[in-house]
């Protein structure tokens, strides 16, 4: 397995999840006549994650895929589960939230690397997965700028972070290609706004 802890994989995605779902709900408290209008015929384009739609069951993923590797109990009854996986082939692992009443909300993947020069490989790599599969979704970079490979010798020495995002302004999900300040693998992760709300209520109940 490539990921010492479930824990230490999550963690990442939460404080992704977070800032976005922040980003969020002072966006929807925004005033009515700076929205953009909607359009009504514009299809859903991010509608799963890992091979399963949004809102699968827990039993049902199980069911598919077996016993997740790892397992953690979240806020809510949310289940985060782990499985061994392969991903531009090579060995990673898939991440799934299934929360009690809505099903699969979150989902993606957590591949490795080993320094630098592997790590542009791999966030190039899944940058253009992101990319072919959704042409029409634009992404959005965030953190250190540059080339990958100057991205990731400045993120892997611990001068930054660097994650891009793609919107799907038809149902709110996102997508999100994350690595962390001294990280050893790149996190791309689908969610949806049933995520972020859920990732609000947990905040707010620490305070």
């Amino acid at each position: 397995m490539p990921i010492r802890s479930l824990a230490a994989a999550l963690a990442g995605i939460v404080v992704l999840g977070c800032s976005r779902a922040d980003a969020n709900a002072q966006a929807s408290t925004a005033p009515a006549a700076q929205a953009e209008p909607a359009t009504r015929t514009q299809e859903p384009q991010v509608t799963g994650a890992v091979g399963f739609p949004w809102g699968t069951p827990y039993d049902s993923l199980v069911a598919r895929r077996g016993a997740p590797g790892m397992e953690q109990s979240e806020a809510e009854g949310v289940r985060a589960m782990m499985y061994e996986d392969r991903v531009l082939g090579r060995e990673a692992a898939a991440l799934f939230f299934v929360h009690p009443r809505h099903g699969m909300m979150r989902g993606g993947y957590v591949a490795p690397f080993n320094g630098p020069a592997d790590c542009a490989i791999v966030l190039q790599g899944l940058d253009n997965i992101i990319t072919r599969r959704y042409p029409t979704l634009a992404g959005e970079a965030r953190g250190t700028e540059g080339t990958t490979a100057q991205i990731c010798q400045a993120v892997l020495s611990g001068q930054g972070a660097y994650g891009k995002v793609w919107n799907d302004p038809a149902n709110g999900a996102r997508i999100m290609l994350v690595v962390m300040p001294n990280g050893s693998g790149a996190m791309l992760t689908y969610t949806t706004a049933q995520a972020d709300a859920w990732e609000r209520r947990k905040n707010d109940a620490r305070f």
